[in-house]
């Protein structure tokens, strides 16, 4: 799917560009990660063969209706507005949800219109898309740079909801509300420059546990600070607080549940926490400057990848507590990062409607960047965690795309499109110095 050496075309992915507009002279087909040396487009126009001097082919699928992949359910009159979590592996998962505004204004992704700040939590079967279940929690402040997350109890019978000044745990069986909390305000303004009533809060882990809630906490006004305010998930009570690198912005906890990530607001870095004691165990830089949206441990809990507003995925060794590698630089902010259970491949999905697939150990991408939805717009895209057999991405408020994840899938879709081999010549030229070999017809 993408990237150099293998068996030419055998490893050629499938191209696909937005329906609803042409390809213009300033658009850019991403995939190639060496120098383009050879263009044609078939005599019908519906496909774009490009071919890059590391011997990878790409075949582009230039049809008005063309595409990889299949169409997934949008959430009516909702769209996704933070990353799911999973409550029953392959069969139920949960996303905090924003109601599609029916007035306008605003900024559709940063500051939404008034009449779609109402968070609820919406419970999806990720086999067919279907809603089961829809819980109002509370309503977003209107405040510009504020969050809403979930995140699942160790025992998957609670969820906890974030929506900026309260933070509401629900019974994910009987969809109840157990507690409500808000912490104590700590003078930070609001727009109408009037302190907000509570505590800000913009992510949310559980206690190995599951007794308590550790809230990514604002600081003092203007401070730049912030902690993980410890609290009884049944009472509400903050226990303590536990001071962390800058202002906490989002958190992750590892497969095993011993450690905690945390990324701050305005530092590049990251803090590795113990979940136990809640004590640092690092603190680590990056190199890459930007303000981090997402993190995600992989499979092993060897490494932490690290999405951020600026484009930039960065992995952290999390073992030896430093950067793992130089950063890569997407066209557009990243909204999060999935890891795929081969614990090699990171799909980040970004604000301008794609999910890409990265080769975390050659740092090259898998395929070409691939749309979240048929209606391609800048939005919000979010992916479904525990991605086994396909890729499913969520984008806004319109329906999303899912794509297989068998390699075989690819080469079949390549070929269905090609529908035949390579000729001798076309090997020559293209693919000079290798062995000839069937690139579609073996596959029959």
């Amino acid at each position: 799917m993408g990237g150099d050496g293998g068996r030419g075309t055998r490893r050629a992915p499938v191209g696909r560009r937005p329906r609803e507009r042409p390809v213009a002279a300033t658009e850019e087909l991403s995939g190639h990660a060496d120098v383009v040396s050879a263009v044609e487009i078939a005599a019908g126009g519906d496909r774009l063969f490009t071919v890059s001097s590391g011997g990878t082919a790409i075949v582009w699928d230039v049809r008005a209706d063309g595409g990889f992949g299949g169409p997934y359910p949008d959430l009516p009159g909702r769209w996704v507005a933070g990353r799911p979590e999973v409550v029953e592996p392959g069969r139920l998962v949960v996303v905090p949800t924003r109601p599609v505004s029916r007035t306008g204004g605003g900024d559709p992704i940063f500051l939404p219109p008034a009449d779609t700040r109402t968070v609820s939590a919406t419970f999806i079967d990720p086999r067919d898309g279907g809603v089961v279940g829809d819980v109002a929690v509370a309503d977003m402040p209107a405040e510009p740079g504020l969050v809403t997350s979930v995140a699942v109890s160790p025992d998957r019978t609670r969820v906890a909801v974030t929506t900026g000044l309260v933070t509401t745990v629900l019974d994910t069986g009987t969809r109840k509300k157990v507690t409500r909390i808000e912490l104590p305000a700590t003078g930070e303004p609001g727009r109408d420059g009037r302190p907000l009533p509570a505590g800000v809060v913009s992510c949310a882990e559980w206690t190995p546990d599951g007794t308590r809630l550790l809230l990514c906490a604002w600081g003092s006004p203007f401070s730049g600070t912030g902690d993980l305010a410890v609290v009884d998930a049944a009472t509400g009570e903050v226990e303590r607080r536990v001071p962390v690198s800058g202002r906490a912005r989002v958190s992750a906890s590892s497969p095993d549940g011993r450690l905690l990530a945390v990324a701050s607001e305005f530092m590049p870095r990251v803090t590795i926490i113990d979940a136990l004691t809640l004590d640092p165990v690092d603190v680590v830089p990056l190199s890459g400057t930007d303000t981090v949206e997402d993190l995600a441990f992989s499979p092993d809990g060897r490494l932490l990848a690290v999405a951020g507003v600026q484009g930039f995925l960065q992995f952290v060794d999390v073992a030896e507590g430093e950067q793992a590698g130089d950063p890569a630089r997407f066209a557009a902010p990243l909204l999060q990062a999935e890891w795929l259970a081969d614990g090699e491949t990171v799909v980040v999905a970004a604000l301008n409607g794609t999910v890409s697939l990265f080769d975390v150990d050659r740092g090259l991408l898998r395929a070409p960047p691939l749309p979240a939805s048929d209606e391609v717009a800048e939005s919000h895209v979010h992916l479904l965690p525990g991605a086994a057999e396909e890729l499913v991405a969520f984008s806004w408020e319109l329906p999303g795309r899912r794509y297989p994840l068998e390699p075989a899938a690819w080469l079949a879709e390549a070929c269905a499109i090609v529908a035949r081999d390579l000729t001798p010549t076309e090997w020559d030229r293209y693919l000079p110095g290798r062995p000839y070999e069937p690139t579609c017809s073996d596959l029959r």
